[in-house]
């Protein structure tokens, strides 16, 4: 039930969440409330035993830590996570196998202008990427990206095909065990970046004494880049420099400013054409979640992600600890058991993995460090409230692949997930590297986040902090407590994401420059 100040999402709920500040004595569906309730905050509209499950989206987001009266404030002072991971049974994975929703007349035939390449993918834009295998590359990387892009510029009306040159700055490439996971996902993720179909030209850099380099290691055994990056790019140069062996600072970067002219005739020729949405590789991923969160724009997401499925697109859900309560639900959608065996064993290792840091530091490490301050102040509670708000992102369709994190995603999917940290810069980069081509990010506090080669559209869930921020943020979602409808709003937010993927529109943080800074592989292993 909805009405102006208050929306209760499933029947079954034991609270309603409030759309406006609601005051104490107010009556919300016969209950009268004893505490001021804050925008986007709950309140209980039936008394909850002390130790009970305390039910939202139908489903259970915590354990009430005291007893709670009907009509009194449901927050961190009287609910918390439940203890440990919910197991789901081997019979209820892939148990449902939901149908493709009927497409909206408005998606039918639905296309956009992109670069098609010849290994079959194809991009929402056309990029030299000049990427540092190690972090000591950075600088040359980055300065070559500069002097590169200066000297494009009074060329744009010759290549106007041509996106920019940009560098990828990253945090890692030595330090660690050779042929280790760490080094493995590193090796992996940049590697993956030469076959991104929104990069025409790949020019990696690095300094020559590193653990991973691009190919001929000087140490037997070390993993290389090169063979890495497969037999795709038939259409598309790799370039590669080495600062120790190509003369320092200054003579690199003027040997890869060099290659990158060279290259741009042969860059302009790639073309946008007309192509079917179904070639859209979605990221989809939140930060800064609020109350409305789950209310607003994450399901309004969700119903494009139905849409994207329907027409045989691929849209990638990540980050498991986000997902942490919401599990059980997205594994009764699996394809198959594999899938939906793959898909959970990726919280067991979370477990894990928090529990080598727990006892390395004495510090209780635990999923249920997650929700934030922010999430807490506008609203949220606990992580299970926040996944099962978070998960309405993946929409309501089969789940059909569930993949490691950087992993490159395959085309004409449907609905998938990535396994990545909920760490915002960490997340997108994972999705970056596995090859989408365009993302959406939720926000209800105002992240101001961009990626770097793919752009993201940034999503407010409630017009408050739309209109503060209106510079950073690309559609308001927060229409919906407006009244506006979401089958409409959905329909705007899609004609939206075809205009950023032909190049029509650029998005808020395409504009303020943000995306190489952001650009974070996980680290998952100890620094040496």
């Amino acid at each position: 039930m909805t009405n102006a100040s208050f929306t209760r999402i499933n029947p079954a709920d034991d609270v309603v969440v409030a759309l406006t500040q609601i005051p104490k004595g107010s009556v919300i569906e016969g209950v009268t409330l004893l505490d001021d309730i804050p925008a986007g905050h709950k309140a209980a509209v039936r008394a909850i035993a002390k130790g009970a499950s305390v039910l939202k989206y139908g489903s259970p987001f915590g354990q009430a830590t005291a007893a709670i009266a009907a009509g009194e404030h449901v927050h961190l002072h009287n609910v918390a996570s439940r203890p440990g991971l919910s197991a789901v049974p081997d019979h209820e994975i892939a148990s449902e196998q939901p149908a493709l929703p009927a497409l909206p007349a408005w998606a039918r035939d639905a296309m956009f202008a992109g670069y098609r390449r010849p290994d079959g993918r194809v991009g929402t834009a056309n990029w030299v990427a000049i990427i540092p295998t190690v972090n000591c590359s950075v600088t040359v990387a980055r300065q070559a990206a500069e002097q590169a892009s200066a000297a494009l510029r009074p060329l744009l009306a010759q290549y106007p095909n041509i996106d920019g040159v940009v560098a990828i700055p990253h945090a890692t490439g030595c330090g660690v065990a050779a042929n280790s996971p760490q080094h493995r996902q590193v090796a992996q993720c940049l590697a993956n970046l030469a076959n991104h179909p929104n990069v025409g030209l790949v020019v990696y850099v690095g300094l020559g004494c590193e653990v991973g380099q691009f190919t001929g290691a000087h140490q037997a055994g070390l993993l290389q880049i090169q063979p890495l990056i497969g037999e795709s790019r038939t259409d598309r140069a790799v370039e590669h420099f080495v600062i120790q062996r190509d003369g320092g600072t200054a003579e690199t970067v003027a040997g890869i400013v060099a290659a990158v002219q060279r290259h741009l005739p042969e860059l302009n020729r790639q073309q946008r054409q007309q192509v079917p949405a179904s070639e859209l590789i979605l990221g989809m991923n939140c930060g800064g979640s609020d109350g409305y969160s789950g209310l607003t724009a994450n399901p309004l997401v969700g119903d494009v992600a139905n849409v994207l499925a329907a027409l045989g697109a691929t849209a990638v859900l990540a980050e498991t600890p986000e997902t942490w309560g919401a599990h059980a639900a997205i594994a009764r959608r699996a394809k198959n058991a594999a899938v939906g065996k793959k898909f959970l064993n990726f919280f067991p290792w979370w477990e894990r993995y928090m529990a080598i840091f727990t006892e390395l530091h004495g510090f209780a490490f635990s999923i249920n460090g997650n929700p934030s301050d922010g999430n807490k102040r506008g609203g949220l509670t606990t992580i299970e409230e926040k996944s099962l708000g978070a998960a309405t992102k993946g929409g309501s369709t089969q789940l059909n692949a569930a993949y490691d994190y950087g992993a490159m995603v395959d085309p004409h999917m449907g609905f998938t997930f990535m396994n990545t940290p909920g760490l915002d810069q960490v997340s997108m980069t994972g999705l970056i590297c596995g090859g989408c081509n365009l993302n959406v990010f939720t926000t209800g506090n105002g992240s101001c986040l961009g990626t770097v080669l793919a752009p993201t559209i940034k999503i407010a869930t409630n017009s408050r902090m739309f209109n503060r921020m209106r510079g950073d943020m690309d559609f308001d979602a927060g229409q919906i407590v407006a009244g506006r409808s979401r089958a409409e709003l959905a329909q705007e937010l899609f004609a939206y994401m075809l205009d950023v993927a032909s190049g029509r529109q650029k998005t808020r943080s395409q504009v303020l420059g943000y995306g190489p800074s952001e650009f974070e592989i996980w680290n998952i292993g100890p620094t040496y």
